[in-house]
Formats: structure tokens, sequence, C-alpha cells
């Protein structure tokens, strides 16, 4: 038995039974430099049995700051020691990546586009990549090394993604017209323009400041050539977040709403009260 961390957890009660600790369980978690959400999924079905969350609520950490933060949560917190998992899937979210049709990249020169994209070298090593079938594109980024090798070494088989990725391949745009699909939570958001159903314009922005919400959404909208009045506007994320911008979003984004589940019978009964559009990407987006 572990010692009770800070970390945020909602859990079904069947979690700590002997029935579920020797099931097979997925782990899906989402990691930035402000912290990282999970959910813990009984296989095959995928129903998700806790959700939780950990923030570092004093700015940014380093990757080994957020590497001895999640292995204190795995392996410390009661609820989440005790268990085995055969699978995790895991996605960071960050700025650093960038997003190229697929047609025009080579898996050879993969570390040469993301060192172009923020203008410095990139060891090829370091260079990972998601195809995004869906619409055609690749991206590329850079998952920390550290943390890779910690996850993996818990689990059979393990599956890293960019949250871009994913969060572009979850999105459900109008066939005609433009869509702005929000995803923000605590230090950051992600924002995704759609025009007649294929994406313009895929981003990460580092929110430091109340006004850097609409400041940033307002910006992708004159990116793209939208007007904020006649979007729509699809967000998910956190419910606190949308709760400190609800002015804003009141004077600037009059044709909004929420995200909902994708899958609403993979929410056992003690996960109901989750709000439909909240840990988006890893309730909805694997």
């Amino acid at each position: 038995m572990g010692n009770k961390t800070d970390c945020l957890l909602y859990k079904d009660t069947a979690l700590g039974s002997s029935d579920i600790t020797n099931k097979d369980l997925r782990l899906s978690i989402e990691l930035t430099l402000n912290g990282f959400s999970f959910s813990v999924d009984s296989m095959p079905q995928g129903l998700h049995l806790a959700v939780g969350s950990y923030t570092f609520r004093y700015g940014q950490a380093s990757e080994q700051r957020l590497l001895a933060a999640l292995v204190n949560v795995l392996e410390t917190e009661p609820d989440i020691s005790q268990l085995t998992f055969s699978t995790t899937h895991a996605m960071f979210l960050d700025t650093e990546f960038t997003m190229l049709p697929s047609e025009l990249f080579s898996n050879e020169k993969a570390s040469e586009y993301l060192g172009f994209t923020l203008g410095r070298e990139i060891a090829p090593e370091s260079a990972s990549y998601d195809v995004v079938e869906k619409y055609g594109m690749t991206c590329v980024y850079r998952f920390p090394q550290s943390i890779v090798d910690y996850l993996s070494s818990r689990c059979a088989a393990f599956e890293r993604r960019h949250s871009s990725s994913v969060f572009l391949s979850s999105a459900a745009p109008m066939s005609l017209g433009t869509s702005i699909h929000v995803n923000a939570d605590f230090g950051f958001m992600q924002v995704v323009v759609f025009k007649d159903g294929m994406p313009v314009l895929v981003n990460v922005f580092d929110i430091k400041s109340p006004d850097d919400f609409s400041y940033y959404l307002l910006s992708a909208c004159n990116q793209t050539g939208t007007d904020e009045k006649d979007a729509e506007f699809v967000f998910s994320g956190s419910p606190q977040e949308y709760i400190r911008q609800r002015n804003a979003l009141a004077r600037h984004f009059p044709r909004r709403k929420f995200a909902v589940r994708k899958h609403p019978e993979l929410f056992s009964d003690a996960l109901d009260f989750v709000a439909q559009y909240e840990y988006y990407n890893i309730l909805n987006g694997l």
C-alpha cells in the first residue's frame, strides 16, 4: 500500500478489488510540463474505471521534475500503485511540434522538419512522428526519452503520440463552413481550425495570463481569415478554464458549444458526473 499523493483521483469502487487488479488494464496518460492527467481502463472493452490528474500550480516544471511527479503518483498513490498495466498509451502535449502533409514527409528527415520549425538542431533519434491518416497529415515532435523509458518499463505494450495528432483525429468538424475546436486546461490551449471539413491550422499555445485565451483564439481566426462571429466554436477540456473565461466567451464567440463524449457507454457509473468534455484527449482520443 502506497502513500496518499497530491493527485486528484476519481474512481469506481471496483478499482481496488482483486477482480480488477488481476484484469487486463490500460493506462492512458497525457503529459505536459504543467502536469499530467490519466485514465485507468479495463480491457478489452475500454471501460473507464478511474481518471486523475496532477498539476504543477506554480509554473511549468522541467522534464526531470515531471518524471519525478509521475513516478511518485504511479508508485505510491494507494489506488494506483497496486495496479499492473498490460498497455500504456502516452501522449505528450507541448508547443514544439510540426504538422505537414504526409505526401511531403520522409521519416529519414523527421528531425530536420522539427529542427527547421523550432530553429535549432534536433538529434535524429529524438524525433518521433504520428500519421493522421484521416487528414493525410504527419505530426513530428519530441517525446522526453526518460518518460518513455519509465512508462515502457511498467507494461508489455507501449504507444506514444503527440496530443496534437490525437486531438486532430478526434475532432468532428462540419462538412461545410468553419469550425474551431479548442481543448484548454491549466497552462495550455489546443486549437484546430477546420474549413469545409479539412484542417487549415493546428496549434498549441501556452496560457500564462487570463487574456491569453481570447488573444490566441482571435489570432487563430486572423491567421485563417475567419470571422469569429460566424465560426462555430467547440470547446473541450477543463470546466474551470471556461468558467474563468465565461465573459470573454460571451463577448467574442457567440456560436459556441461544448464537445460531448464519443462513447458514453464506456464510463462507469462512478465517473458519470465528469463533464462530457473533460479529460477530452485521454477519454475520447484513443
